[in-house]
């Protein structure tokens, strides 16, 4: 496309190259959302390599389009800076705007809702009121996704405080806050009384719904506010309504509260709740119970360890029954076998997973290794305290 594409992604030469240059901006568009469909993007330190790799391969993919005569217009740039601030690279964005704007191309209110999204991802406060203010002198006056997406940016970058700052200039707008609106201002409340009060001003205008609870659970999640978070999923459970009801997220929230203030009973006792109420787990779930049956049963001794080992055993094993084999809860039941030392159970669950056809993720091959090098050390230094021994006598 220009230096700046090429700097950012390999160029590869289509094979086709004819049937590319007939492509129309809309089909470039399509194959490079293709590209990302089915992909998270993640906050997780190990997983920013791969969130990169995601980013430049469109921008690789896009290049190639370019070069093999195909049209590269508003759809495909506005896919392109999507997909740099989701999955981790915000500051390409403004560099592929700029690039837009000196072809004289036209991104529409998604190319500036996104720069102006990018800005708030990255911290840079200043340059996202500018981009919101500049927007209607370009003849692209902010809508409400404008001030949703940068509440939402602000959140993650730190810079909560924004969000109200933000709801002030919606209504001088005449903008009316909708259901995400309210979300993403009970998430940037300082404390959980604040989540509250903000849910009280909403129910003056509209009924909340699941989304609400569960930001206000995330607050009590940040707080450890175990108390707010029963009374939340009180709530919703009370209230009856379909949209209203407590979900997976809800309780998952609510068992990491438990967990990280190591009340494992009551973590487990969520658990149970969450499963009488025919509410399935997912990864997420059994990532955050095994973790805490880890630590609880490092804690204990004697048979309530037992108990944890087992409930542990008993949860992995019902989610990879349960069609659930990420890697990250392998890894995370791996880790709380490899701690407590028990080389029979990890040999066990490779078995097991070998049974049902599931992907062995090299961590697990590490953690037995591991495991079995430090029993064998143990043993030599048994035998050699046994040898000292024999030779006082």
């Amino acid at each position: 496309m220009n230096t700046l594409l090429k700097q950012m992604g390999k160029t590869e030469r289509p094979a086709k190259r004819q049937a590319i240059s007939l492509m129309k901006d809309s089909d470039v568009a399509k194959i490079l959302k293709s590209m990302v469909e089915g992909q998270q993007p993640t906050g997780r330190d190990q997983n920013t390599r791969a969130m990169s790799r995601v980013c430049y391969s469109v921008l690789g993919k896009l290049q190639s389009f370019q070069d093999g005569g195909a049209e590269i217009g508003p759809k495909s740039i506005c896919c392109a800076m999507w997909v740099n601030n989701k999955f981790g690279l915000p500051a390409v964005v403004p560099k592929l705007f700029s690039h837009a704007k000196t072809l004289n191309m036209d991104l529409g209110i998604q190319g500036w809702n996104i720069l102006a999204t990018a800005f708030g991802t990255m911290g840079e406060i200043d340059k996202m009121w500018n981009v919101i203010n500049s927007m209607e002198k370009d003849g692209h006056p902010p809508n409400i996704y404008t001030f949703n997406n940068c509440m939402g940016a602000c959140n993650r970058s730190g810079f909560s405080d924004q969000a109200f700052k933000l709801l002030e200039e919606m209504i001088k707008r005449k903008l009316q806050p909708d259901a995400h609106t309210w979300s993403r201002l009970i998430l940037s409340a300082s404390n959980v009384d604040q989540a509250h009060k903000i849910m009280d001003i909403m129910k003056r205008t509209s009924s909340p719904s699941f989304i609400h609870y569960n930001s206000v659970i995330s607050v009590c999640l940040r707080d450890l506010d175990f108390g707010s978070a029963e009374e939340c999923i009180y709530s919703m459970r009370a209230a009856r309504d379909g949209d209203c009801l407590p979900n997976t997220t809800s309780y998952t929230s609510l068992m990491t509260i438990y967990s990280r203030l190591g009340k494992f009973k009551d973590m487990v006792r969520v658990y149970h709740t969450m499963r009488d109420q025919a509410i399935s787990p997912n990864a997420a779930t059994y990532i955050v119970f095994i973790g805490a049956c880890n630590s609880a049963a490092l804690k204990e001794s004697g048979p309530d360890r037992d108990k944890y080992i087992d409930i542990a055993n008993v949860a992995f094993k019902q989610a990879i029954a349960e069609g659930i084999d990420d890697h990250s809860v392998i890894i995370t039941f791996g880790k709380f076998l490899h701690q407590i030392k028990n080389i029979d159970m990890l040999i066990e669950t490779k078995e097991f997973l070998l049974d049902n056809e599931i992907d062995i993720p090299i961590q697990l091959d590490t953690q037995i290794s591991e495991v079995k090098r430090h029993l064998r050390s143990l043993e030599l230094e048994q035998d050699r305290m046994e040898t000292i021994s024999c030779r006082s006598a």
